[in-house]
């Protein structure tokens, strides 16, 4: 949690503070199934509203799957919706070598996708390879190779369980 009381502000907003920075993770562990939380959010104290908010739940099944749920929402500085999203990602884990992720992101104010996204990675002794594809509203479709050097990769976080 983070706070932050400005003066002399640039923008010519009067001095005071600043929307309360929040960030949690819970992890629980029923039936010893790992279930992860996750929590961002910015409140406003002055005016008792959330101008931003991230919910994300996440868990894995096994070595293969992994599942993701998020919820974003963020209000403009006249307290109106700005964005309301709600996204579903998912990995599977073919071999330990390859494992494929997709992902899927819609817009709950106009009822329309945001995002779609198709990937597929390979491990291999010193590189990972992925491709992948994506559309995004507004931006059109792309494609993209990557080869990276396994040193220093981080894999993706899906269902924010570590596996």
């Amino acid at each position: 949690m983070a706070g932050t009381y400005a003066s002399e502000r640039s923008d010519e907003q009067p001095d005071g503070w600043l929307p309360l920075e929040v960030f949690g993770r819970l992890l629980l562990e029923p039936y010893g199934h790992e279930l992860e939380v996750f929590h961002e959010g910015r409140y406003d104290l002055e005016s008792h509203r959330t101008a931003y908010s991230l919910v994300s739940f996440g868990t894995h099944f096994g070595e293969e799957w992994g599942v993701q749920f998020s919820h974003q929402r963020g209000l403009d500085s006249d307290a109106q919706p700005l964005f309301e999203a709600a996204s579903i990602v998912g990995l599977y884990r073919w071999t330990e070598k390859w494992e494929f992720e997709a992902r899927e992101s819609f817009s709950l104010l106009d009822d329309q996708e945001l995002d779609t996204h198709f990937g597929m990675r390979r491990y291999g002794h010193d590189i990972v390879f992925e491709l992948e594809t994506s559309f995004r509203e507004g931006e059109g479709s792309s494609f993209g190779i990557s080869v990276e050097p396994r040193f220093g990769f981080r894999p993706p976080r899906v269902g924010y369980v570590p596996w």
